[in-house]
């Protein structure tokens, strides 16, 4: 049976309303994960010229949905950035064919909606390629690597790159996205220590160790287009 609260909410979503008030309290009528991805988007509006209400679904992994990603051996992820055109894996399909998804598996990061807009932000850099502006920035941070940082890249993509990959495509699929998010993660020091979303990329760029001056000055840069499109 659903509480006073929930039913007073419940309500007031039928009438199209964006807050309601409760018990004297001002309360919006948005779902947590619908707060989330509103409130990435005004923080970031760049974000914006990718993603958007009506091509963009923020979703929460029921247990059913959960059961799924244990049976393709995917326990451990934290979170899947679904493009529009990825129909899935066997056992695991889009959740919303034709849409972005961005679809939540660890209960640690929907608690509330800013832990939730803080992951939204990282994962939806891997499309912001899409966008020219900020793809200017990012080919150009991916010519500015330090040597030590190139020569433990071709250590890796010797290891990790699928067949056929050529280099540059590995650095694309994989580590260039990395690296950024590692430099752009809003998250504090003591979430990224707390291990519920794991970013060795963010603590090398805190510790000032793997990226070069020139990408530091182009991440200020990124960080500038996305919250105002210049």
């Amino acid at each position: 049976m659903p509480t006073d609260f929930e039913t007073a909410f419940a309500n007031a979503r039928k009438q199209g309303l964006k807050d309601f008030n409760y018990k004297g309290k001002p309360y919006t009528t948005q779902y947590r994960e619908e707060k989330a991805f509103s409130d990435v988007l005004n923080q970031y509006p760049a974000l914006g010229n990718v993603y958007n209400a009506k091509n963009t679904v923020v979703s929460i992994a029921n247990q059913n949905r959960l059961n799924q990603l244990k049976a393709v051996g995917g326990v451990g992820r934290q979170l899947e950035h679904w493009f529009p055109d990825n129909e899935g894996e066997p056992g695991l399909p889009h959740p919303t064919p034709g849409k972005y998804n961005f679809e939540f598996y660890n209960p640690n990061l929907s608690k509330n909606s800013a832990t939730m807009s803080s992951a939204i932000f990282l994962d939806a850099l891997h499309g912001m390629k899409a966008d020219t502006g900020y793809k200017a920035l990012r080919d150009k941070f991916n010519q500015n690597w330090t040597p030590e940082e190139l020569s433990w890249i071709k250590q890796k993509y010797s290891k990790e790159a699928n067949k056929g990959e050529t280099l540059d495509k590995y650095v694309d699929r994989t580590e260039l996205d990395a690296y950024l998010r590692g430099a752009m993660n809003p998250m504090s020091d003591d979430e990224l220590k707390s291990g519920d979303y794991p970013d060795e990329y963010a603590q090398n760029f805190r510790a000032g160790r793997g990226y070069s001056k020139t990408q530091r000055q182009i991440v200020e840069q990124m960080k500038t287009y996305l919250k105002t499109k210049k």
